[in-house]
C-alpha cells in the first residue's frame, strides 16, 4: 500500500524509505557466485536426506507440513523448470515464462526419492555446464514472467538457488 507520511519508528519521510523486494530470492549474485550456488545445491539436498528411509520421507511431520518426499520432488521439479526457462531465454527473444505450482501429488509419490535426486542432479549438472559457457551479456537476457514481470537469467538462477535452500530447513526438521 501507500507509505505513511512518516516512519512510525524514526519519523523519516517516505522519500527516504528503502523498498524491499517481496522476496529476497530476487536479489542477484554475480554469475560465478550463482554457478557455485547451483552446483553445490544437490550435495546439500542429498546430505539433508541421508539416512532416511523412503517410508520416513513419505511421512508428514504434521498435517500442514510437506513430506520430505514432496519437498525433494518440488526441488527436482523446480530444477527442470529452471532449465526450461534458461533455454527459452537463451534461444527466444523475450519469451513468456508462466508461473507454475510445483508440488507433488499422489502419483508423484511413486517415484523414489533416490530417483528424484538423480534426476535433479543430472539436470542441474547440465544447467551448470550450459551456464558456464554463456557470456556476461547472456546472463542479462530476459523473459516476461506472468507474476513478476521482466526477469533475467541471472535473477532466475539466483531465485531458484535461494528458493531450494529455503526448503532445506524443512527437510532437516522433518
Amino acid at each position: 500500500g501507500d507509505p505513511p507520511p512518516r516512519c512510525p519508528e524514526c519519523a523519516a519521510r517516505p522519500i527516504t524509505f528503502l523498498e524491499f523486494l517481496p522476496m529476497y530470492h530476487w536479489e542477484t549474485l554475480t554469475p560465478s557466485q550463482a554457478l557455485v550456488a547451483l552446483a553445490s545445491a544437490p550435495d546439500e539436498v542429498r546430505a539433508a536426506v541421508q539416512g532416511m528411509s523412503e517410508e520416513q520421507m513419505l511421512q508428514k511431520p504434521d498435517p500442514e507440513a510437506a513430506s520430505v518426499h514432496s519437498l525433494v520432488f518440488h526441488i527436482a521439479f523446480d530444477q527442470e523448470l529452471l532449465a526450461e526457462r534458461i533455454e527459452k531465454m537463451l534461444t527466444q527473444p523475450y519469451p513468456q515464462l508462466e508461473g507454475v505450482a510445483a508440488w507433488a501429488d499422489a502419483e508423484d509419490e511413486q517415484i523414489p526419492v533416490q530417483q528424484l535426486l538423480e534426476r535433479y542432479q543430472r539436470s542441474r549438472e547440465e544447467t551448470v555446464r550450459r551456464l558456464m559457457h554463456i557470456s556476461y551479456e547472456d546472463w542479462q537476457r530476459s523473459g516476461w514472467h506472468n507474476e513478476f514481470g521482466r526477469v533475467t537469467i541471472l535473477q532466475q538462477v539466483c531465485y531458484f538457488a535461494r528458493h531450494e535452500r529455503g526448503h532445506l530447513p524443512q527437510i532437516e526438521e522433518a
